[in-house]
């Protein structure tokens, strides 16, 4: 018996999900008699029935439940190979981030990208971090405002280089040393470096996602993330704030508690005294501006990280800070399977910035 292809799993995987030919064949852009045979044929090759037909409606056979779900979990698989054997054929990385969830950090990591990679072939590496060490305070790196990037949510923007900086080299974190990457962070600088940052923004969760199926090279993610597959290195940590309505009574006090939230609402209907409730992916603000809105009229409050709230202060807007609540790290994350100089080089520039970088506060 001959293997599987993957148009026969797409077509098997579309009448499954739609539970009707007619609408699956659309789903595809072909016409129905097309796609009826190749179920039919896919049946005769494997020797079992997938489907139950009805004249209203089709169901699925125990056999057929089976390849459903090893199906997507295949064309998944194919999907991220294409991926990424595309991006390792392009110089350069892409970085996922959701917007102003950088700490503050970006411009002066690209600066610094930018800066290594002028550097001559040979620089010495940074010396790992011994463990337990904690640097020194260094000298705060002064950066040139660097150009603004526009982006479209999900859409990939090449982010310009910027001014050079001038960046402490600070210590390095000691990583995992089974990590492919992070082998590569004592090797010489210039060796690293090609190719532009191209920045691909979207909402909670996109990140890990477009990580684990090649769209991205390396994301900076706020946590706490899934982190199965993936490796990290932490930059940061802030303690969680609520942002609310500057007139609200609450906002005299300098330090809030859960309960003290009774009867308040999250943007998305969820009562605040739960704390951070994810919401469902259709009631997710992606823009900032539009929960910063709500929160200024007095319709929801919002919790965020402090070193989120730090770069955004608005007179209509008070941040207390919530003890209830853990804080929250940013790390930069890429791949456990990545083998890119490119994401060695970046991993090192954002390591070395939030060294030296002081987090926003408020």
């Amino acid at each position: 018996m001959s293997g599987l292809e993957t148009r026969q799993l797409r077509y098997f995987v579309a009448v499954a999900e739609e539970r009707h030919f007619g609408r699956a064949a659309e789903r595809l852009g072909m016409a129905q008699p097309p796609l009826s045979r190749a179920i039919r044929d896919l049946e005769r090759q494997l020797g079992v029935p997938l489907l139950t037909r009805t004249t209203r409606r089709v169901t699925l056979t125990p056999a057929g439940e089976t390849l459903l779900t090893d199906a997507r979990v295949a064309l998944d698989a194919v999907a991220t190979a294409e991926h990424r054997a595309r991006r390792a054929g392009r110089p350069g990385l892409r970085l996922a981030l959701k917007a102003d969830y950088d700490g503050g950090l970006l411009p002066t990591i690209l600066d610094a990208y930018a800066t290594n990679a002028a550097r001559p072939s040979g620089t010495p590496a940074v010396p790992p971090r011994r463990p337990g060490h904690q640097p020194a305070p260094g000298p705060r790196t002064e950066t040139p405002p660097s150009a603004a990037v526009e982006a479209r949510p999900g859409a990939a923007v090449e982010a310009p280089p910027g001014a050079r900086a001038e960046t402490s080299p600070g210590a390095a974190v000691e990583a995992p040393p089974h990590a492919p990457v992070a082998s590569l962070l004592g090797a010489p600088v210039a060796s690293l470096l090609g190719g532009p940052v191209e920045l691909l923004l979207g909402g909670p969760g996109e990140q890990e996602r477009a990580l684990r199926d090649g769209r991205a090279d390396v994301a900076l993610l706020p946590g706490p993330f899934d982190a199965a597959g993936l490796d990290s290195e932490l930059l940061l940590t802030g303690p969680t704030v609520v942002a609310l309505a500057a007139a609200d009574p609450l906002a005299a006090r300098t330090v809030i508690r859960l309960p003290d939230l009774t009867g308040r609402l999250l943007p998305y209907g969820s009562p605040a005294e739960r704390g951070r409730v994810a919401p469902p992916p259709a009631d997710r603000l992606r823009d900032l501006s539009q929960i910063f809105n709500l929160v200024e009229v007095g319709s929801a409050v919002w919790f965020l990280p402090e070193w989120v709230a730090g770069r955004f202060p608005r007179p209509g807007i008070a941040y207390r800070p919530v003890p209830d609540l853990d804080p929250v790290p940013l790390s930069v994350v890429w791949p456990a399977t990545s083998r890119s100089p490119a994401v060695a080089a970046f991993v090192r520039a954002a390591r070395d910035v939030a060294e030296s970088h002081p987090v926003p506060a408020i």
